[in-house]
């Protein structure tokens, strides 16, 4: 029968098992990060707790799903091609990826909107509009995925909304991204002895948005260039993991950080902020006197992960992590 209906096992069930596969792996690097987190940072805000609890918990409804429709294709229905072409399981868990990548996109976006000065703050809020009209996208792809009675139908009416989902995804990446690496590049310019530090969070914020732009474009050109397999969907099937270790490991690496900044020699609150440089060496000399709390810029960045205030809550001024510094700050 399949070789009546010409239906290549390959590029179909043989692309999204090994799709669920590299989920699964991605998965196991989500719940290590999850338990690192947990284990390190006892003390964190009130408001990362609970994310990173609700990250987690959807990550595990959309692996359960997504591995128990390749379950469904590979074992219930083995020897009956002709029913392949509806993915229930798939299309049901698709609001659990959508909420994944609106919690990581929102929490990134808001670190972009306290760092960045006016008016080039709303470009964080602009992010965050996007990204929840993604997900009411998601919403609607959930219903049509769990109906439609095969893949033809489900492409009919909705390609085009998959298409701009992912497309959105990937403006939102890359438009917080290329914000933070030129607003870095703008410090690094103005402030040449912390050059190293801005170096590796330029690294931070291209392994933040890279990996997760390129995924969700890859996903756009399968869907769209190769209709007759299931390329596309299995890279679907863990595209939402790569959003949530971005979160995580933008969290766990705020002690290698904040140690960075202990730690260097050349390397002190004041230089993150934007002050008359010809103000430093008197700065410098009262700040060997009396101490001052940390108000480092990179707290505030998309990609660092300093200890701070990472909560949207910015009403608690008894944080000494809570005055972030734009770049019309003096000292």
């Amino acid at each position: 029968m399949a070789s009546e209906l010409n239906i290549d096992l390959n590029n179909t069930i043989g692309a999204l098992q090994i799709g669920s596969l590299f989920g699964v792996f991605l998965f196991g690097i989500v719940s290590l990060q999850t338990y690192n987190y947990y284990n390190a940072y006892r003390d964190d805000g009130w408001v990362n707790k609970p994310l990173v609890a609700t990250i987690w918990l959807l990550e595990i409804a959309h692996t359960l799903g997504i591995n128990y429709e390749v379950y469904r294709v590979t074992i219930i229905l083995y020897g009956k091609p002709w029913l392949l072409g509806r993915f229930q399981g798939i299309g049901a868990v698709t609001i659990f990826g959508g909420g994944i990548t609106l919690i990581v996109q929102t929490f990134f976006a808001l670190r972009l909107s306290r760092l960045l000065p006016r008016p080039y703050n709303h470009t964080g809020i602009i992010c965050i509009i996007i990204s929840s009209l993604r997900f009411i996208a998601t919403i609607y792809l959930t219903v049509e995925g769990i109906v439609a009675i095969n893949m033809t139908v489900y492409r009919e009416k909705c390609e085009w909304i998959v298409s701009a989902t992912f497309i959105a995804s990937a403006v939102v990446d890359i438009t917080i991204a290329v914000s933070m690496m030129y607003f870095l590049a703008r410090q690094r310019r103005q402030v040449k002895r912390i050059s190293r530090l801005l170096d590796r969070l330029v690294m931070y914020t291209v392994r933040s948005g890279l990996l997760t732009s390129i995924s969700a474009i890859a996903v756009v050109l399968c869907f769209q260039l190769m209709p007759d397999n299931f390329i596309w969907l299995a890279v679907y099937t863990f595209v939402a993991k790569l959003y949530s270790n971005s979160f995580l490991s933008a969290l766990n690496a705020r002690k290698d950080l904040r140690a960075d900044i202990i730690n260097g020699d050349s390397i002190t609150p004041e230089h993150f902020t934007m002050p008359d440089l010809r103000h430093q060496d008197s700065s410098r000399s009262s700040r060997d006197d009396t101490p001052s709390p940390f108000r480092p810029v990179i707290i505030s960045m998309k990609t660092t992960t300093e200890r701070m205030d990472d909560s949207p809550d910015f009403s608690d001024k008894s944080n000494p992590y809570h005055h972030t510094v734009s770049a019309t700050e003096t000292v």
